[in-house]
């Protein structure tokens, strides 16, 4: 008794297009979950606010939400041209970049030597290296790794990189190269060489991962300590000095078009911010201050999205296997190729009562069949295509009964008799292929000859 059934990649993919209207009320509902929790999340931890912030960010939305429309924009560009210069001005006088004189920099030569025994595997680790050094990723470990007190991107202006290839001996970024010069610089000797230092761990252990992905080596075979001219960091002074020149005249010229109210009002917002820049310092929480904004939870479109492909796989999945595990016939051809049972038609499509009705017809003439037996469970609404396909067939002298389901029925099943030809009903997506394997053994018990089934797909 066959038990197996083979589903094709094709049917899953109608089942999932069938049921198309799970899938869409699953995205939209998992959707609106996700978003409506992270909306949830947001609210609550705006909630939670600190009294001391909540009272310096009620002060500056008082002063913003005092001023009349026609002054709010004049007020707040001014503010944030301010905050920039100042920003500009803070940098200036703290960064190391800015304490070195670039014409007599302290200055630490690394020279690094990339090699690996296949050609592809030396360029393409050569080019990590490079990309490691002047993507920003190499400060950010020298800063994290040593607990430095300077920002990531200090440290950056403080390295500066080139590649040497051998063959021509000219400063380019590619990743034809080998050879890799890093120039180190520091506000005196010791501040160099101790980053170097710093820079010299981090390329190490950045090696040792490279080296999980590919054999390789990377050696330095040059340290040298010097003072020299950097012209790369005249340019960079020059231009942290021309933002700040551009910005202090950008504001104060922009002071001058702004009414002594809009200054009054910008001036206290400028100052409300600064006070809440030092509570946000001074606070060992670490919680963040708000500053000219109260901030509002909004509904987040990319927990929209996310939910609604959450739910989208889950549906698809829940599907799929529904029709996996669905113990019911799939298609109106599955008997006839998991069974080898003959297809006699599907009398749910269009002429099809009397196609099946001329396939029997064709059976009976040609076994000299006299009589059969239309056995299966029939719901009321497919009577009518029974009764069709059997006044066709008794149109042309054979005998054809409706018996009823041969598994529940016990008349049916006295009906049977041997020698019996019989046609059995499958309603596709409700009959079972276990129901039809017993219908199948019960007529080879009474030697009872199944002729074929027909199929109703609807």
């Amino acid at each position: 008794m066959k038990t197996e059934i083979y589903i094709s990649v094709k049917d899953l993919i109608k089942e999932c297009i069938r049921k198309i209207w799970i899938i869409i009320v699953a995205m939209v509902v998992f959707g609106i979950l996700l978003a409506g929790f992270r909306y949830a999340k947001d609210k609550k931890n705006i909630a939670n606010t600190t009294v001391a912030e909540s009272t310096e960010k009620v002060d500056v939305e008082k002063i913003v939400d005092d001023l009349e429309s026609d002054d709010y924009n004049q007020v707040m560009t001014y503010v944030d041209l301010t905050n920039y210069r100042d920003q500009n001005r803070v940098y200036t006088a703290d960064a190391k970049l800015m304490k070195i004189n670039p014409y007599k920099v302290d200055t630490v030569l690394l020279q690094y030597y990339v090699n690996a025994e296949d050609e592809n595997t030396r360029k393409d680790m050569a080019a990590a290296y490079l990309s490691y050094i002047s993507g920003g990723s190499l400060a950010a470990d020298v800063v994290t790794d040593n607990d430095l007190e300077d920002s990531s991107s200090d440290i950056q202006e403080l390295i500066q990189c080139d590649a040497t290839g051998l063959t021509t001996g000219t400063s380019f970024y590619t990743e034809n190269t080998n050879t890799i010069n890093m120039y180190v610089y520091g506000v005196d000797e010791q501040d160099a060489k101790d980053i170097a230092s710093y820079v010299k761990e981090s390329m190490d252990a950045y090696s040792q991962k490279l080296s999980a992905v590919a054999p390789h080596t990377l050696t330095l075979f040059e340290e040298q300590y010097s003072v020299t001219c950097a012209t790369k960091l005249v340019s960079l002074k020059n231009d942290r000095f021309g933002n700040l020149i551009t910005y202090n005249d950008r504001t104060t010229s922009y002071e001058g078009l702004l009414s002594d109210k809009q200054k009054e009002s910008a001036q206290k917002i400028v100052s409300a911010q600064k006070e809440n820049d030092e509570l946000e310092d001074n606070d060992e929480t670490g919680k963040t201050a708000k500053k000219a904004e109260t901030p509002k939870a909004s509904i987040s479109k990319k927990y929209l999205v996310v939910g609604a492909f959450l739910g989208l796989v889950l549906a698809v999945v829940i599907i799929v296997l529904r029709y996996m595990f669905d113990p019911t016939i799939k298609t109106s051809k599955d008997l006839q190729m998991f069974y080898g049972t003959n297809f006699i038609g599907d009398v749910a499509q269009a002429d099809g009562a009397l196609l099946a009705a001329s396939k029997i017809i064709n059976m009976c003439n040609n076994r000299q069949i006299k009589k059969v037996l239309i056995a299966g469970k029939m719901a009321s609404e497919n009577e009518a295509a029974i009764k069709e396909v059997v006044d066709a067939v008794e149109k042309k002298g054979i005998v054809a009964d409706i018996i009823g389901d041969i598994l529940t029925d016990a008349d049916a099943v006295q009906t049977l008799e041997a020698k019996s030809n019989v046609v059995l009903v499958e309603a596709v997506r409700k009959s079972k292929y276990e129901d039809f394997n017993q219908e199948k053994a019960l007529c080879e018990s009474l030697d009872a000859q199944l002729l074929g089934y027909i199929a109703i797909t609807k």
